[in-house]
């Protein structure tokens, strides 16, 4: 037996284990939008000393959920060898987008706490209450966005390369539901900031760009869709999200934010 044949039944539990890897990084880019959108429904109501449990998971779950996300990411960034140049800009924006979520945590606590489960905006004034609202409706997210889209450019300029391992079989599902969770997730977070031109405009040119990708590389669209996750991902995300601000704009006749309507 060659020692070509004898490695292969090394190699094809390497690649098992590879796959049931990405599968686990994918289940945790699921929980980490389901948990924002179902959990903080589900407890919004409840206080943990002077914050609402909903705060307090962001605080003790979903934040550190972010940043094991990054750390992962950047591993296989650094695993797959992708330019240094790469790993500094992904880096920055995984500050960029942690500093945002420790802003956006921190002000609505405090707006939740004195408009929601106290009634003090009528003693609070008038320029108090602007800096909070400023810091949790509008910095904030504009911090978190422009951070997210950073790092969605990002990763996939870096995935373009074919230096990140491809999907395996096992994987497209769960890329595919990602994709679709995060497009709503994104859109949603948009619209509650105000910024729905602004969102709009960047998932175009994020679906251009990817357009433009897909010409250069002279595949079928199929074939450059689903060969590396997360060229599939930010496809899935720009149709979904795209989709879910057109069905939001005709339901409601124009995008009041989801917290105006109760939601």
């Amino acid at each position: 037996m060659s020692a070509d044949q004898q490695q292969t039944p090394d190699k094809v539990q390497k690649k098992e284990r590879k796959g049931r890897r990405i599968n686990w990084f994918l289940v945790l880019l699921i929980v980490a939008p389901l948990f924002l959108l179902v959990g903080r429904a589900i407890v919004q109501g409840g206080l943990i000393g002077y914050m609402r449990a909903a705060d307090v998971g962001d605080l003790l779950l979903l934040s550190p959920l972010y940043a094991v996300i990054l750390i992962y990411l950047l591993f296989y960034m650094a695993k797959y060898q992708a330019p240094a140049i790469l790993q500094i800009v992904f880096i920055s924006f995984s500050f960029l987008f942690i500093f945002g979520q420790a802003m956006h945590l921190t002000a609505n606590a405090i707006n939740t706490f004195a408009t929601e489960v106290r009634d003090y905006k009528e003693i609070l004034p008038d320029d108090l209450y602007s800096l909070i609202f400023d810091l949790d409706e509008r910095l904030s997210h504009w911090i978190l966005l422009a951070a997210a889209i950073g790092l969605i450019a990002t990763w996939f300029a870096y995935d373009r390369r074919r230096l990140s391992p491809p999907v395996f079989p096992s994987n497209l599902i769960l890329v595919v539901f990602v994709g679709v969770i995060w497009g709503i997730v994104m859109s949603i977070s948009v619209i509650e900031a105000r910024m729905v031109f602004l969102g709009i405009t960047v998932i175009l040119l994020l679906a251009a760009y990817w357009i433009w990708n897909w010409r250069r590389s002279g595949e079928r669209l199929l074939d450059y869709s689903l060969q590396r996750p997360f060229t599939g991902f930010v496809a899935i995300l720009i149709i979904f999200s795209l989709t879910f601000f057109l069905v939001w704009g005709v339901i409601y006749r124009g995008f009041p934010q989801p917290s105006e309507l109760g939601l």
